[in-house]
């Protein structure tokens, strides 16, 4: 998945309102970044394979997701700071 849309999934984890489909969510994130619709099915079919793969829910395996972001982001900094 690419940094960006790895963004839009953590902005969607973190605007998802109480009781809503985190898809729900994404979506909104996305037309906000103006991104299309087949963004959306590209990323939410990426989401879905991973959950699908661990047995996870769609919000958890979205948290994996920007998990891996953060620690991509970290390993760079050790490198930069290394």
């Amino acid at each position: 998945m690419k940094s960006e849309d790895m963004i839009a999934v953590r902005e969607a984890l973190e605007h998802l309102r109480k009781d809503e489909l985190f898809e729900k969510a994404l979506g909104r994130v996305l037309r906000k970044r103006q991104n299309t619709f087949e963004d959306y099915i590209r990323i939410v079919g990426e989401i879905r394979e991973l959950a699908r793969k661990k047995k996870i829910s769609l919000k958890d395996a979205s948290q994996l997701i920007v998990d891996e972001l953060e620690k991509e982001k970290k390993d760079e900094q050790d490198h930069d700071n290394g």
